[in-house]
């Protein structure tokens, strides 16, 4: 981000977010980046910020007082916020950067030893069902994220697949979140605290 921003943007508070987007603003693989590369770009981006957030209520703050015009943060929190009247935000557009962003997909699972099988199933059909799905992807102030169903998509009007950013030449620039080894992790949360701390 520019001189023109220069102290004024909001960063997430999450190594896991920051450093493959960095990785990739620099052209290196966002899941093996090299981080003495890394680490200085993202220092850079750091001394850039404004205001690191923890939470959306967080970002909301910080748009609605003005004290940001540009960050970091997730298509569903800033979909949110851009449609559910928060001071500022709606001079707010969620973009994707042209060197790609940080996608992840969430997912449900059953535990092994549930004595609810038959009402888990319930449960996992519901939430997975193109009603619930078309339902909760048209209405911004449930924060809703990309639906995973291509049919869900395809029925959406453009302005809502525009505010997930669901368009499929969006979704090919992705890098999705992978788990990482404990150790990269480690390393990852342990530059990030370093970059912080400004050393």
């Amino acid at each position: 981000m520019g001189p023109r921003v220069q102290g004024e943007i909001a960063l997430i508070d999450d190594p896991t977010v920051l450093i493959p987007i960095t990785a990739m603003y620099l052209g290196e693989d966002p899941q093996k980046p090299d981080m003495t590369k890394v680490a200085p770009a993202l220092q850079a981006l750091k001394d850039n910020s404004k205001v690191l957030y923890s939470s959306t209520d967080d970002l909301a703050k910080a748009i609605s007082s003005g004290s940001v015009v540009a960050g970091v943060g997730n298509s569903d929190a800033i979909g949110g916020l851009i449609t559910g009247g928060v001071t500022g935000a709606q001079n707010f557009t969620y973009v994707i950067a042209k060197q790609g962003a940080v996608g992840w997909i969430d997912n449900w699972a059953i535990a092994a030893k549930t004595k609810k099988l038959d009402l888990a199933y319930k449960w996992l059909n519901y939430m997975t069902s193109s009603a619930f799905l078309k339902t909760w992807a048209e209405n911004p102030a449930d924060a809703s994220p990309a639906p995973a169903n291509k049919a869900v998509v395809d029925s959406l009007n453009p302005e809502t697949v525009e505010r997930l950013q669901a368009n499929p030449d969006k979704v090919s620039s992705y890098s999705l979140q992978l788990p990482e080894p404990a150790d990269v992790l480690q390393s990852w949360i342990d530059a990030w605290t370093k970059v912080k701390a400004g050393s």
